[in-house]
């Protein structure tokens, strides 16, 4: 264990200050996140170090499309997660805890050596919420930044401000998950609420670090055209028109079972809303082999990235511009 930041001791209970959440913890007891204990009214991490998965990845998977679009990032994660959602598609890992998580320690030269060897660009803090095991992001992050890699961090966006705006410092790209846009799905189907995910991505924005929103498209509970509207106009009146929105395919999982995998066409129909409303990088992510990966330029509508399966196939985009027409693109990175 290692003592965590971002707590506060009041009357011998502790209040966690990390995530929105804000868990009151006595002692002995951890945070709904699992992993942040009350030892002796003391808050200490108990997965600090501690992976569990480790793999390289296109970026594309993660999903982000417009930073460093032909690059390779190492991705790790951990055990736990501040969210309940009864839909998690990866709940084997988030919603165990630490001491029956497949969880090994890692150091910080161990996943240097491992990123140069898979000829990564980048490190991925992701598979489950990454804000739960931020003293280790931050030690990490920072170290790896010096040796020369970009990080990125795929979140649900609970973190609070202080810890964000520290942590910002080092990250390069954000991947925020919205699960819906309404804070009565968020109450009952994860256990949290909407208003400090945007929060957060405001945050981000403000901050200047890269932000594209991944959306879980789940047919009935979050598809409907008007929330879908709703999303696409706060995402281009709050963070920009060129924004990258992502709809994902939900399948049947944890103890969302009696719901069936998202339709092809209520994702079309997703998409095609979100571009109606003004949004110019709109992707339909898995999907296999789906054209709607492509990035194509606001202007003359050539197509400029080609992708298949999270892998850029493609890349036309010429120091941030069109080949074609000389238009501005959003693509961080691209080439010279």
């Amino acid at each position: 264990m290692k003592e965590a930041r971002f707590w506060a001791l009041d009357n011998g209970k502790i209040q966690c200050e990390l995530c929105a959440r804000h868990c009151i913890i006595t002692e002995g007891k951890t945070g709904v996140c699992g992993v942040r204990k009350n030892n002796k009214n003391k808050l200490f991490t108990m997965n600090y170090s501690m992976a569990a998965p480790i793999n390289v990845d296109p970026i594309g998977k993660k999903p982000l499309f417009h930073f460093y679009p032909e690059s390779f990032v190492l991705s790790l994660g951990t055990a736990g997660c501040n969210f309940k959602c009864d839909y998690c598609q990866n709940c084997d890992l988030s919603q165990s805890r630490i001491e029956d998580a497949p969880a090994r320690k890692v150091t910080l030269k161990k996943i240097h050596s491992l990123a140069k060897k898979g000829k990564c660009r980048g490190i991925a803090w992701t598979y489950n919420e990454p804000t739960i095991w931020y003293e280790f992001v931050f030690d990490a992050a920072r170290f790896l930044r010096k040796k020369g890699f970009f990080n990125v961090f795929v979140t649900n966006g609970y973190m609070e401000k202080e810890p964000f705006v520290e942590l910002s410092s080092f990250i390069d790209a954000i991947n925020v998950d919205i699960k819906a846009f309404n804070d009565e799905f968020y109450a009952k189907i994860s256990r949290a609420h909407l208003k400090p995910v945007l929060a957060t991505c405001r945050l981000a924005k403000e901050l200047g670090v890269h932000i594209e929103i991944s959306y879980l498209l789940v047919p009935p509970l979050n598809s409907h055209p008007l929330e879908i509207q709703k999303l696409s106009r706060w995402i281009k009146n709050t963070l920009g028109r060129e924004t990258p929105l992502h709809f994902l395919r939900f399948f049947p999982a944890h103890r969302l079972t009696d719901v069936p995998a998202t339709p092809r066409e209520a994702l079309v129909e997703a998409q095609q809303i979100a571009k109606m409303e003004g949004l110019i990088n709109v992707y339909i992510n898995n999907l296999s082999g789906s054209k709607y990966q492509d990035t194509y330029c606001p202007e003359c509508k050539e197509m400029l990235v080609h992708r298949e399966d999270f892998y850029t196939i493609l890349n036309r985009v010429t120091d941030g511009k069109c080949p074609k027409c000389k238009a501005e693109v959003l693509m961080v990175a691209s080439k010279k």
